[in-house]
This record gives C-alpha cells, sequence and structure tokens, in this order.
C-alpha cells in the first residue's frame, strides 16, 4: 500500500510539472510563415532566434522573418495569437526586406598645407561638411552596400566635390550597442566655382576607415543610429586657366579627420 502512495504522488508530480510546461511556453511570429511555440533555445538580436517545439523539432529563423517574440506565454494568450482575427490587430515591426537605407552627415576637419592662392594660406584650418545615401544590405556578419554623396571640402574656399563610394562594415557583439569598425572607398568628381573655372576634371579616390558604434532600435522597432569617427583620405584633379590663360592641372590631396552621424532603417 505505501508504495502504491508513493507511485499514486510521483505520478501525479509528473502530470502537473507536465501540464505546467504545456501552459507556459514561448512564441515567434514569422512573417509570411507559419508561426512556431515552444522554448526559444537561442536569441541572436538582429540576426535570428532558434526554438524548439514540443515536439523537439528545432527552427531557426533568420531576423528578417520575426515580427516578435514573445517569452512564457500562458495557453490561452496562445490560443488567442492563433487566432487570425487577432492576428491582424498586431502592431506591424520593421520591413521584411534584406536591403536598407542608410542617411550620413558628416564634419571634416583639416589644415591646408598649400602656399597661398585661391584654395587657402598656409595652415589655413578647413571646417567642411557633406552629406551621403548608402543602400546596404548584411553579408554575414558583414554589411556592404553603395551609394553617393556631396563634399564642400572648404566652405571658404568653395571647394566641393561629388562622390560615388561604396562601404563595408563589421560590427562586434549582439547586443544594441555594438562596436563597428567600417571603410569607405570610392571616386570623387571635382565642382567648379565662378572663381575657379574648370576646363577639365579627372576622377580622383576616396578612403575613409573609420572606428564608431551602432545602437540599434528597442525589440521590434526599426532605425539604427550611428556614430563614428575616421580619417578620410581625398585626392582632387582637375583643369583650369591661370591669369595668363595658360593651362593648368592641378592635383590636391585632402587629408581631414570625419566625424559622421547617421541613421539606417
Amino acid at each position: 500500500m505505501r508504495y502504491s502512495l508513493i507511485l499514486l504522488f510521483l505520478l501525479s508530480v509528473s502530470v502537473v510539472v507536465a501540464q505546467d510546461q504545456q501552459l507556459y511556453a514561448d512564441r515567434v511570429e514569422v512573417r509570411g510563415g507559419r508561426n512556431r511555440s515552444g522554448t526559444v533555445t537561442e536569441y541572436d538580436y538582429g540576426r535570428q532566434v532558434t526554438i524548439e517545439d514540443r515536439g523537439g523539432r528545432v527552427s531557426t529563423i533568420p531576423w528578417r522573418r520575426i515580427v516578435r517574440v514573445h517569452f512564457g506565454l500562458d495557453r490561452e494568450e496562445l490560443m488567442r495569437r492563433d487566432d487570425p482575427t487577432a492576428e491582424a490587430q498586431d502592431v506591424t515591426a520593421a520591413p521584411d526586406r534584406g536591403w536598407r537605407h542608410q542617411l550620413t552627415t558628416t564634419m571634416g576637419l583639416s589644415r591646408s598645407p598649400l602656399p597661398f592662392n585661391q584654395f587657402g594660406g598656409r595652415g589655413q584650418l578647413n571646417v567642411g561638411a557633406g552629406a551621403a545615401y548608402h543602400y546596404v544590405r548584411p553579408v554575414g556578419r558583414v554589411l556592404v552596400g553603395v551609394g553617393g554623396g556631396a563634399e564642400v571640402m572648404s566652405p571658404r574656399n568653395d571647394e566641393r566635390v561629388l562622390l560615388l563610394t561604396g562601404l563595408a562594415e563589421y560590427q562586434f557583439g549582439d547586443g544594441r550597442l555594438r562596436p563597428l569598425v567600417r571603410l569607405l572607398t570610392g571616386a570623387n568628381l571635382p565642382l567648379g566655382h565662378p572663381d575657379l573655372r574648370l576646363s577639365g576634371r579627372s576622377l580622383g579616390y576616396v578612403a575613409h576607415p573609420a572606428l564608431g558604434v551602432a545602437l540599434l532600435p528597442p525589440r521590434g522597432r526599426w532605425g539604427t543610429l550611428l556614430f563614428d569617427v575616421g580619417y578620410r583620405f581625398t585626392q582632387v584633379e582637375f583643369r583650369t586657366e591661370n591669369q595668363n590663360l595658360e593651362l593648368v592641372s592641378r592635383r590636391i590631396n585632402y587629408r581631414r579627420l570625419i566625424f559622421t552621424i547617421g541613421t539606417r532603417f
């Protein structure tokens, strides 16, 4: 009799535990596919989520297909989530696309090494600004993109260039605040102005390594903030006429400290 009571007690405990495990579960809502319920075994913010259902099947879902993740939902909440009418009332999260838009603005500091002429005096401090747009997407852990922009190299001398650039970026860690390294390279084309009439121009190069941080949005939202500082090397080539109407070719190398702030969405 005593063994029968012990066996009955153990059986009751196992039933209660099993019911408790079924009452509560994690849930991953999937865009354009079947939602998963079970236990989240890996949550890699911004990359993927792995969930194991009660039957032992493991699913790894890429972040771009995830609408949202719920932890520890009870049975009634799971049933409500399975209701199509309730599903339609949920707020839409980040857009389902691999490509993203990136908008950045820059401020550049440099000191001109040229002797006094139309480009500025020796040791002159130049404070320039620029704006750029890139179309980017992740390829594994590396983010790549292509785009263009415009820069005012020196407002005092009205030196301006157009840019066509590509970028590669690597982010460290999986939290919301991620250190990053970025390399931006490409070509530039100088622009003239009333005091600098160009008779010809050539494509020059741009190289810009930088260190910074990316601040990812809270879960379920979108829009990343970017901050970085780097050093930009720019070579500008053009042809113009001097006061004697002689054709002069010029090649100017800029080396500037660049501060960047931007957003990616």
